[in-house]
Order: structure tokens, then sequence, then C-alpha cells
């Protein structure tokens, strides 16, 4: 049961029945299972650091750069790419029958993407034609979004949103919809309502990372940066004493021009050199491992956030971590997303796939080797080889080679029509 938030446009009886997921932050901290003393973590504290920023950006541009496809199988098993709203969908016809673009595709799944990263869920409103069809979909915020169970309603599941004050002229209101004006993207989830905060459940980790930044920030602002110490041997000195051998010091001992250079003070001082202690090192060392922490989080290799020390993978070893990638970070999230897409179609031939085929396209000497082999091996013709290099056809290249040693097919006798397919010549 929830009933700490009410709704104005919800009645108190409905208020006093509404359930919460258990991946709600709110919901963790009241069963006692949060992280005492560690406050939320908003979407732009989390920006804020460079190695979340970069890892988001990285796995939210990755899958924003794949193309969506929408497939057709016909009642022979063949499979075509068919023209669809979904080549872009946050686009549909305005008022006046011009296209209105709201979001690119790129901006669009980017969009999404980071909606399931940081909240574990993804909801698009269904922009409907005239005739009720769907013609495009428009991201809202998770933070706005309150999925509540009810058998009643298509999908099994009400959605109560919270409107932009700002955009609705000022006033709170809500608006509820349900999987006929609606879809969730659902991320990891304990019970099928809503998927779990990726930022809730790191909060811990972003604000001890956060306030690492602000320690190190008010170090360098407020903290010593002397190279060491000079103190005076047996004698006191004055102030003004005290000044000019600083003076005299800096100007003979300090700078690429005194390198070399011998100098003579006339007193007795011991100088002590400032040295980074271990709660120092300790200190920059955390900041380092901030950065694999986020990349455990995220699913991100950390030589792709730019770690230092971090393996290098130039040359062959980026398509194996392009690889890799895509096999256990991007392709869950993707698969969430078309298998949701896909049910969108009203034709139940369709469905939505992402093409990953140039993200993890060989290097052109490793596909130019694999299409001769291919060739030769009589799997294709020389024109399907020349049109995945985006080469023209040539006259005949149309033709599968035979495999060396292997033997010809059999040809019918000249003036005999070969014998019709099932029956015995």
């Amino acid at each position: 049961m929830w009933p700490f938030t009410k709704f104005p446009s919800l009645p108190d009886s409905e208020v006093l029945e509404r359930t919460v997921s258990i991946g709600t932050p709110d919901a963790v901290a009241l069963l006692g299972y949060g992280t005492p003393g560690v406050s939320d973590v908003s979407d732009f504290a989390a920006f804020t650091l460079s190695a979340w920023y970069r890892a988001c950006a990285v796995h939210s541009g990755a899958v924003a750069q794949l193309p969506l496809q929408t497939l057709e199988t016909d009642s022979d098993g063949r499979t075509a790419v068919m023209p669809s709203w979904m080549d872009n969908p946050c686009s549909w016809p305005g008022p006046d029958g011009t296209t209105q673009t709201r979001m690119t595709p790129f901006e669009f799944f980017e969009t999404i993407d980071l909606h399931l990263l940081h909240w574990g869920d993804a909801f698009l409103q269904h922009m409907r034609n005239g005739a009720g069809a769907i013609v495009g979909l428009w991201p809202v915020h998770p933070g706005l979004v309150a999925p509540e169970w009810d058998a009643s309603r298509p999908g099994g599941k009400r959605f109560v949103v919270t409107m932009d004050p700002d955009r609705d002229g000022g006033e709170l209101r809500t608006e509820t919809f349900d999987a006929d004006s609606m879809t969730q993207i659902m991320g990891v989830s304990l019970d099928g309502l809503r998927g779990m905060s990726r930022i809730a459940l790191a909060r811990r980790g972003l604000t001890g990372m956060i306030n690492a930044d602000e320690v190190a920030s008010a170090q360098l602002t407020n903290g010593a940066t002397i190279s060491g110490l000079v103190t005076p041997g047996d004698d006191d000195i004055t102030p003004a004493e005290a000044l000019t051998i600083s003076d005299t010091i800096n100007e003979k001992m300090t700078g690429p021009h005194n390198s070399g250079r011998i100098p003579v003070i006339n007193r007795r001082l011991t100088f002590t050199p400032w040295t980074m202690s271990n709660v120092d090192l300790q200190f920059l060392e955390s900041r380092e491992f901030a950065i694999s922490e986020v990349a455990r989080w995220i699913g991100i290799p950390a030589n792709l956030l730019f770690k230092d020390n971090a393996v290098s993978t130039w040359g062959t070893g980026v398509e194996i971590v392009n690889r890799g990638l895509r096999q256990y970070s991007l392709s869950p999230e993707t698969t969430r997303i078309q298998q949701r897409l896909s049910l969108l179609h009203s034709n139940p031939r369709r469905r939505a796939e992402f093409d990953y085929t140039a993200f993890v396209q060989p290097s052109t000497e490793d596909m130019i080797k694999s299409i001769l082999e291919q060739v030769n091996g009589g799997l294709i013709t020389v024109n399907e080889g020349r049109a995945k290099l985006n080469l023209p056809t040539i006259d005949g290249g149309d033709l599968l080679r035979t495999p060396a040693g292997a033997a010809p097919p059999p040809v019918a006798p000249a003036g005999l029509d070969p014998a019709p397919e099932g029956t015995t010549p």
C-alpha cells in the first residue's frame, strides 16, 4: 500500500488503494533498504561526474546510432525491410498536413536509453492520427510517471502522469494512460511493475564520487600547493627578514632560468620538502577506482572512459571490444526496446529490429578476405560480394563459382529438357 502520495485528480478512496513498485527509490528507503545518511542523486548531479557522463554518452550514443528497421516475414518465410513510421518515430503530420519532427531518430533513441540507464524505465506516449492509427511516439520523463496495477485497463496497468506545470499554464494536473495510449519499456525489475532505478541503486557510490570531486575542488582552491617549507636555524628572524629570505629563495632557486645555479644565502635555514601523504595518495587512487566502478554500473569497458593504465584495444582489438559491448551491454537494452515497439505494429508479420551490421563490421582487410572466401566457396556471387562493398555490378558476376575440388553440377544433354522435379529421368 502507498497512501503517502496524493494526486489532485484522484479521489481519496482511490489514493488509499494505490500500489508502488519495489523499484521506486522512496519505497526502498521506507522499507529500510536504503543507505542511511546518503541523499538522493539527481540526473544532473550524476552527469557532473565525468566518468558517469562519458559512460552514459558512450552507451546511449551507440544505441542511438543503430538503425531501427521494420522487418516483415511473408508466408514463404522470406524477410524484407519495409518502410514504417518507426523509421522516424518522433515525427508525425501536423494540423496543416506538414510533417513535424519533434526529435530526430538519434535524439529519440538516445533519450530512451538514458531514461533506461538512469530510471530503469522509458515511457512513450502514443501519437495518433485522425483515423486512430499510431503515427509517432513521445518520450515522457520517468520521474513524472507512476505506474500502478489495474486489471481493468489494457495491459493490466495504468500510468498516472504528472503533467508539466510550465507547459500547462502553471497548473499542476495529472493524466492517466494505459497500454492503448502509452508504452512502458521496463528495465531490470523485481516485480514487473517498473524497473529499478540505476541511480538509486548506485547512489552510495555516486554520492562518494561527488563528494570526492568537491574535496578535490576545495583542496585546489584552499589547500597548500607549496613545494616545501623553509625554517630558520637557532636565530629568530623578523617578519621583514623572513620576507627578504623568501623573495631571495624564490628568485635564485625557482624557475627554469635558475637550473644548475648554486645560490648563497647568508642565513642558516632548513628546507623541508612538502610531499604527498599516504592519505592524499589513497584519495587519488579512490578517484581512479571510481572510473572502474562507473564502468561496471553502466557496462562500458574502462578503456572507453579514458581510464589510466587501461588495456589498449586499438587495431583488431576494437572489433573484439565492440562485439563484447554489443553482446553483454547494448543488446539487452535494444532487445527491450525492439520487442516493445514490435507490439505497436498492426501487422503481426512485422517486427522492429536494430541493425548491428555497421557496429560490428570488421576491418576492410578482414571484410575483403571474408567476401573472397564466400565467393570462391560458391556461397555468394561476385556481384553479391561487390554489393557489400558498395561497388557496381559487372557482367557475368551473377553466377556462383564451383569450389576447387568440388564436382561440377550436372548438365542435361543437348536437346533434352531437364527431368521434372520429383521424377526419375
